[in-house]
């Protein structure tokens, strides 16, 4: 479990270092405070050796530019390749700590030669057509003394097509083993059907599915199980018994209902692990979110997961602050996000501080 967190050079972020951490983190933040980017640089962090990693992000952002010279560079703070992206976490079982540095320099590729001129020749300067330049990322990763490796990623063209068709290479080897497993729930709520029919189908067997549904009935309480039917392509999808004479599609069921099943799915997927929620609030009524957050607080203890979720909402804040003091818990953390002089800051707040915060209806959302 993460104990600290520290970024150089990446998004919006010059420098920031976020610590204490707790079992559940809360971000809190005005727009463009930066508790995205957050996420994602503890997203990187926790796949230090997979630099197709950095992609995703962006495709969440739906911010991929495949131009030449322009790909990846929205990583770097203001833009400034020179500059490097390091990253860094520290640990409560282990005093190493772990650090992901990235950096952008030209890859040449091989030249292009006329191929009109004498083969017999040795071609000159002026017999290559031109070179390829482009951009490549490094990433360079070090988890104490014994745990190394270097990797890179950067756009080549498809082979023969004739044309700039981006497809995304990687080189180097890792030595190293992803410690944690990291699932990364955006905002944007796009679940793919198969990835939550297959999870739910695995929650069924290890016999964890009866404490999702217990969760579920939160916002449906005439829910009486769960299951998983392939329609006639073999495609499985979710459905729901409500006691209405036949099953429920989940994908009628509204968002927040997908939203905390996918959401619950990942403590599963992300056991002994990190699970990054992105506006954990989207599509949760005020009324259900102090219980939600009792449950989520137990999940992360019983899956050994620790959570990191963004919030614009002060009622969010009060819910999981209500419901660590009913688990009679002090595993939550608010850290609030904020800019001064053009930099982000942060403040954190312990459980007993927040505790004092809600008492006093003091602002906390930034």
């Amino acid at each position: 479990m993460y104990t600290s967190f520290s970024i150089e050079n990446f998004r919006l972020f010059d420098q920031l270092t976020v610590e204490p951490l707790a079992r559940v983190n809360l971000i809190a933040g005005q727009n463009n405070a930066g508790k995205t980017a957050l996420l994602e640089a503890i997203w990187l962090l926790s796949h230090s050796a997979t630099p197709r990693q950095a992609l995703r992000i962006s495709a969440w952002r739906e911010s991929i530019d495949y131009s030449r010279g322009s790909f990846y560079v929205d990583l770097f703070n203001r833009f400034d390749t020179d500059r490097t992206i390091c990253i860094r976490g520290a640990e409560s079982q282990s005093s190493d700590l772990k650090v992901l540095k990235i950096k952008q320099q030209y890859r040449t590729q091989q030249p292009l030669f006329d191929l009109s001129v004498d083969p017999g020749s040795e071609p000159g300067d002026d017999d290559a057509a031109e070179f390829d330049f482009e951009n490549e990322l490094i990433f360079d990763y070090q988890e104490g003394d014994n745990v190394s490796s270097r990797t890179s990623a950067w756009l080549d063209s498809e082979s023969g097509s004739g044309r700039w068709r981006p497809m995304l290479r990687e080189g180097g080897r890792s030595s190293a083993n992803q410690r944690y497993r990291c699932v990364f729930e955006n905002s944007k709520g796009r679940w793919n059907t198969r990835t939550l029919a297959a999870n739910l189908g695995k929650a069924e067997i290890e016999g964890t599915l009866p404490v999702i549904e217990d969760v579920i009935r939160l916002l449906e309480p005439r829910l009486k199980r769960l299951t998983t039917i392939a329609d006639n392509r073999g495609v499985p999808s979710i459905y729901a018994d409500i006691g209405a004479g036949r099953l429920y599609p989940l994908s009628i069921m509204g968002d927040g209902t997908k939203r905390l099943l996918a959401l619950c799915l990942s403590f599963l997927r992300a056991r002994h692990g990190v699970i990054l929620v992105d506006e954990i609030e989207n599509g949760l009524h005020y009324s259900v979110l102090t219980d939600v957050w009792q449950n989520l607080g137990r999940l992360a203890r019983d899956f050994d997961v620790q959570v990191f979720a963004t919030t614009h909402s002060y009622e969010c804040i009060v819910a999981a602050n209500g419901a660590f003091t009913e688990l009679e818990s002090e595993e939550l953390h608010l850290h609030l996000l904020y800019r001064r002089d053009a930099r982000a800051k942060v403040e954190t707040y312990s459980k007993r501080a927040l505790d004092t915060n809600v008492e006093y209806r003091w602002e906390l959302r930034g």
